[in-house]
This record gives C-alpha cells, structure tokens and sequence, in this order.
C-alpha cells in the first residue's frame, strides 16, 4: 500500500486510538500516568515516531528497552518526537552511511539519549568543530 492507501490507513488509525483514548475511564486515565492531552497528542502525531526513536536510541548504541525504563522520559521523548520541525533531517541522517552522532545535535531527544547511552553529546559535537576546523585550516594552505 502506497501513497492515498497508506495515508488513509494511518488517518483511520489515529482516529482509532484516539477515540480510544478519549473514552478511557478516570480509573485507566490514573494507571497511565500522563495527562489525556499528551497521549491525544501523541496518537494524532506522525505514525513515524516510535521507529525514528527506536533508530536513534540504536544510533547511540541502546535497546529499546533502555527507552520503556522510565514512563516518564519515554513519554517527554516521544511529545518532543512527535512535534520536532527536523524530522526530515532526522530521516536523512538515520538513513545516512555514516551515524556520526556529533552530527545529530539537530535531534530535541539528544540529552535523553546522551544521558540513557552514557555518551557526552555536547563532547561529541565540540570534537567534531575541532576536527573541522582543523581541516579548514589544513585546506587553507594548499
């Protein structure tokens, strides 16, 4: 299925679950643990989302386990996922040869992933200047 057909599906999809959602008990609503709102939101987002998580979170080197250890945190991942304005870039970088995570300071999660995968995103990207700039001046030269 491809094109309209897909889009179509996806649409009937989030219609689902978001009646779904909408007609959950207080009782379900309190087992949950984060607010109708955010749950809407996330249904309604980009079907996307929890494989573009998945992918980066493997990028840094975790399980998707690693992702389910904190309601919360996957929760906040998944609303910064859903409503990012780089998911293109996201898209090309994953699909990309070369997963240089000092490139993916773009990603509104990196912090999450930095902090779950023990790898200092900020010392990823400040390297990464450094060997650039390193070439600029070794090109300047020539």
């Amino acid at each position: 299925m491809t094109g309209p057909a897909t889009a179509l599906k996806r649409w009937f999809r989030q219609q689902r679950d978001a009646a779904y959602l909408t007609n959950m008990s207080a009782l379900a609503w309190a087992d949950v643990g984060a607010s109708k709102g955010d749950l809407l939101q996330i249904a309604k987002g980009p079907t996307c989302v929890g494989e573009r998580m998945q992918a980066m979170a493997a990028a840094y080197g975790l399980e998707p386990a690693d992702l389910a250890g904190e309601r919360w945190r996957q929760l906040d991942m998944a609303r910064a996922c859903s409503n990012c304005s780089e998911s293109r870039q996201c898209k090309r970088w994953l699909k990309g040869p070369d997963l240089d995570l000092a490139q993916a300071g773009f990603c509104p999660n990196k912090s999450h992933f930095s902090e779950l995968s023990g790898k200092d995103q900020d010392a990823l990207e400040a390297e990464d200047k450094s060997a650039s700039q390193a070439k600029d001046e070794r090109l300047h030269y020539l």
